[in-house]
C-alpha cells in the first residue's frame, strides 16, 4: 500500500513540473523561405523543428546579382511562407518566385522597421519598410540589434496566425529571444563605448545601422555596390585621413586587393573581415563589434 502511495506521489509531482511547459502541438513542418541567413537563424529560434527553412542568398553571395540555383526553385513550390526583408535581390525576383507558386504567402518580416539613408542618399533621408529594397535606404537593417527585435516580433506574429495551434510555443519562443537579443544588445554597447575614435572605413556599407545605433560613422568606399572613381577614391581618402581612420573594414566577396590598396594609401595594415550576412547572427554582430573596438580604441 505504502508502495502505490508513493509511486502516486511521484507522478503527481512529475505532472506538476512539467505543468509550465510549453508543449509544441505536433503537426506536419511548416516550409518557410527567406532571403537571407540572419532571417533564418530567427525563424529557426522561433519555430525550432515546426519548420523546415530555406535560404535563398547565402554567405558571401552577392544580393545585387544573386540568381536562384534550380534546387531551390524546386524547394519554393512547396514553400508555405516567404519572408521577405528588403535587399535587391527580392526586386529583381520576387515577382517570378511568386508566381511559381501562387499559394505561397509573402511575408514582408521588416514591416514597420526604420530604415536610415544610404551613404550615397541625400543626408536626412529614412523610411519605415512597406515593400521590398528602397532605392537610397540602406538595406543592411539585421546590423541593428534593435532592428532584428522587431523583425522576429513580425516572424512569430506570421507564424501564430498560419499555425495558430502552436501560437503558444512560438511566443515563448520569441520571448526568450528577445531577452536574449537585449543582452547582446548591451554586451555589443559596452565593446564600443570608451572609444578613441568614431569614424571607421569600410568597402561595403554594411556596418551603417550598427554605426548609427552606437554613435560611429562609417565611410563606405562602394556606392550602390560600385567602386569609386579616382576623383571619388581620392576624396575618400582626404576623409579618411582627416578623421585619422587606422583600419579598413571588407566583407566576405569584397576584393582584398581593393581593401589593402586603400589601406596602403592611408598608411595602415589593419584589415578586418565582415560577414555581411552571417548565419550565426549573434556570432556576426560580436565579432564585427569586437573588430570595431580594437580598430577605433
Amino acid at each position: 500500500m505504502a508502495k502505490r502511495v508513493l509511486i502516486l506521489v511521484m507522478a503527481i509531482l512529475l505532472l506538476s513540473g512539467c505543468a509550465d511547459l510549453v508543449t509544441p502541438v505536433e503537426t506536419s513542418s511548416i516550409q518557410v523561405t527567406v532571403s537571407i541567413p540572419p532571417q533564418a537563424w530567427l525563424v529557426k529560434r522561433i519555430a525550432g523543428e515546426l519548420v523546415n527553412v530555406q535560404t535563398m542568398v547565402g554567405p558571401g553571395d552577392d544580393p545585387h546579382t544573386y540568381e536562384p540555383t534550380p534546387a531551390q526553385m524546386v524547394a519554393l513550390t512547396k514553400s508555405d511562407i516567404y519572408f521577405t526583408i528588403g535587399i535587391e535581390f527580392e526586386d529583381a525576383w520576387m515577382p517570378k518566385l511568386s508566381n511559381s507558386n501562387q499559394g505561397m504567402k509573402v511575408v514582408a518580416s521588416d514591416f514597420g522597421v526604420q530604415r536610415i539613408a544610404s551613404d550615397e542618399a541625400e543626408e536626412g533621408a529614412a523610411s519605415i519598410s512597406v515593400g521590398y529594397a528602397q532605392e537610397g535606404l540602406d538595406p543592411h537593417i539585421w546590423y541593428s540589434p534593435e532592428r532584428m527585435k522587431l523583425i522576429a516580433q513580425n516572424i512569430a506574429k506570421e507564424l501564430s496566425e498560419f499555425n495558430p495551434q502552436n501560437k503558444a510555443t512560438y511566443q515563448a519562443n520569441l520571448e526568450q529571444l528577445l531577452s536574449e537579443i537585449d543582452q547582446l544588445q548591451a554586451e555589443v554597447g559596452t565593446k564600443l563605448s570608451g572609444l578613441r575614435q568614431n569614424h571607421f572605413l569600410i568597402i561595403h556599407p554594411t556596418l551603417g545601422y550598427l554605426a548609427e545605433d552606437y554613435g560611429l560613422v562609417q565611410i563606405a568606399v562602394e556606392s550602390e555596390g560600385q567602386e569609386p572613381g579616382p576623383e571619388a577614391m581620392a576624396a575618400l581618402i582626404t576623409e579618411a585621413s582627416q578623421y585619422q581612420v587606422s583600419a579598413v573594414f571588407y566583407q566576405k566577396g569584397n576584393n582584398l586587393k581593393v581593401a589593402e590598396s586603400i589601406a596602403q594609401q592611408i598608411g595602415t595594415n589593419q584589415l578586418f573581415e565582415i560577414d555581411s550576412m552571417p548565419e550565426d547572427w549573434p556570432a556576426g554582430l560580436l565579432k564585427a563589434a569586437d573588430a570595431l573596438r580594437k580598430a577605433l580604441k
